[in-house]
């Protein structure tokens, strides 16, 4: 009877202990024992980019914080009474313009940049150029590719949410690697009149770093060839991504004439670039005009640009 009632305590005893550790009678000991170690979660690393409007009595510069790993993108345009914005630059002169669509790694102060007082802003859209639909007899123009060709509106690129790449109107024209291929616009003035003129330009997957000159791509108005400094790309990303577009002086104090002003992009070498793509060009977003002259463009064609369903 004796051995009984240790017997038995023994088990209440041992219930007991199991009870408070939460444990059935069958488990191991070792599977409920928590590590001592705790786990913090990780700090992410915010820089700050600061938008410094850059003009006496401008209202106060905006920073917006930018998270390790978030790729860089403008904030709208900002406004100024009787000056047109030109863009972002790295400093406050506008000796060059920032480029967007890469992470920040360290707090960075950008500058407004602005056209002198009295100059009109134009834009005219490269996916607008009604050659690129209406050449060769209506068939369109005809781009070279990666791997073969492609021709009319399949030389224009349309802009997409996992695909940016800054560019002005959401679409851009390229292809244009074959010897001969011409990218038109021609831009009316109502008068004689003097322009700033700017090219916003990029480069894609088909060589990780290329130059284009006056040398090797040819650039004229109204049959003049105009010189223009040389534009290096660098570190162009491999398919499936752009480098963001860019802008770059092509020429200033240009003088545009009453009427119709055509400006031709021509590929003027046979300089491979990869695969089929036998001319050496850049993609091209847009040019920009800083004019006190009223320019338009008559024969420009938005209708051709795709489509949400395109």
């Amino acid at each position: 009877m004796k051995n009984k009632k240790l017997f038995l305590a023994s088990v209440l005893c041992v219930s007991a202990i199991l009870a408070a550790c939460n444990m059935q009678p069958n488990e191991k000991a070792s599977s409920k024992v928590k590590s001592s170690k705790t786990t913090s979660s990780r700090v992410v690393k915010k820089s700050k980019l600061t938008y410094n409007l850059n003009y006496e009595g401008a209202p106060e510069a905006t920073s917006v914080e930018i998270e390790e790993g978030e790729i860089v993108k403008p904030i709208a345009d900002p406004t100024r009474e009787g000056r047109a914005f030109m863009g972002w630059c790295v400093d406050a002169a506008g000796s060059d313009f920032y480029v967007f669509g890469h992470e920040l790694e360290e707090d960075t102060v950008i500058y407004a940049k602005w056209a002198d007082a009295g100059l009109k802003k134009f834009v005219a859209e490269a996916e607008y150029c009604p050659c690129i639909t209406e050449a060769d007899d209506g068939k369109g123009m005809v781009g070279s590719t990666y791997s073969g060709g492609t021709q009319g509106k399949g030389l224009i690129q349309k802009e997409t949410a996992d695909m940016w790449a800054d560019a002005s109107n959401g679409h851009w024209v390229h292809f244009l690697y074959q010897p001969g291929a011409d990218l038109i616009f021609e831009i009316k003035a109502e008068a004689a009149c003097t322009a700033n003129i700017y090219m916003r330009l990029s480069g894609e997957y088909l060589t990780p770093e290329f130059t284009v000159s006056s040398p090797n791509y040819k650039i004229k108005l109204n049959g003049n060839e105009l010189t223009y400094s040389p534009v290096t790309f660098t570190n162009v990303p491999e398919q499936g991504t752009w480098l963001p577009f860019k802008d770059y002086v092509l020429s200033l104090n240009v003088s545009l004439q009453a009427g119709i002003n055509k400006f031709d992009f021509i590929t003027d070498n046979n300089i491979e670039m990869k695969g089929t793509a036998y001319g050496l060009a850049p993609m091209i977003d847009c040019l920009k005009f800083y004019s006190e002259g009223d320019l338009s463009w008559p024969t420009a064609k938005p209708s051709q640009i795709i489509t949400q369903d395109e």
